[in-house]
């Protein structure tokens, strides 16, 4: 009877050695999957940081080499006057009498009339006033990857009609949807002003087609759409941008 009761007290051991080793793999379980989720969120993090594309507060022109190419602009709250000098859509060209030819580098401020990126490369349209575009591009630059996903992020990330400013190398070009044909814009910098809602009650090229044209255009697979009158007088700031309601 003695014999059984000790070999009864060993598997209550046994079992306690047991629980005991149970509970030591619960907990290394645990302490693992404590560490991998704590290593997601470094990595997250990390990787938000380097994808935040922080605002510019740009001050002055001198300074400029120090600011990053792309990003919103932060309010200067009259610190400074940056020195930057405004080209005129109208004055680029490729005539000999044009004030900025081929080579020469400008500013510019507009607002964004349309914009198309795909994969490396990037299209905008910036219109001053109701009349005058030229057309802007950005292509990926094999010295510089990093900084070109940047890039390319950012110009995703613009919305049509937000008031943009824009650096840019005038180069030869032979564009025939702008009022600027003979020339382009290489883009060096690039910065929201003011940023337009995603969402817009229409599209300023909608309310600048002709009756005639959104007729036309009815039968088709796809329809321009009508503008009624209140639809425009409702956000008549928007309407005026068309180039004939301008007028």
């Amino acid at each position: 009877g003695g014999g059984g009761a000790i070999a009864a007290e060993k598997t209550e051991e046994e079992k306690e050695a047991l629980k005991a080793a149970r509970e030591a793999r619960k907990e290394e379980k645990q302490r693992k999957a404590a560490e991998k989720k704590a290593k997601k969120a470094a990595e997250k993090a990390a990787l938000e940081a380097a994808e935040r594309i922080d605002d510019v507060t740009y001050l002055s022109a001198s300074e400029q080499d120090s600011y990053q190419r792309m990003g919103d602009m932060a309010r200067v709250m009259s610190r400074s006057q940056t020195g930057r000098d405004f080209a005129r859509a109208q004055d680029l060209g490729a005539s000999e009498d044009a004030p900025h030819k081929p080579g020469s580098t400008v500013w510019l401020r507009g607002r964004l009339h349309s914009i198309r990126v795909k994969g490396g490369s990037c299209f905008l349209v910036l219109r001053q006033g109701a009349f005058h575009t030229v057309q802007a591009c950005f292509f990926k630059d094999k010295e510089d990857p990093e900084g070109s996903q940047r890039m390319i992020r950012y110009l995703k990330s613009l919305t049509v009609e937000s008031v943009i400013d824009l650096e840019g190398t005038v180069a030869e070009a032979n564009v025939k949807s702008c009022s600027v044909q003979d020339v382009e814009l290489t883009i060096n910098r690039i910065h929201s002003v003011s940023k337009a809602a995603a969402i817009l009650p229409f599209l300023v090229e909608d309310a600048a087609r002709s009756e005639a044209e959104v007729e036309a255009s009815q039968g088709t697979d796809r329809p321009f759409p009508r503008l009624g009158q209140e639809l425009r007088l409702d956000h008549r700031w928007m309407d005026l941008r068309a180039p004939a309601q301008n007028a």
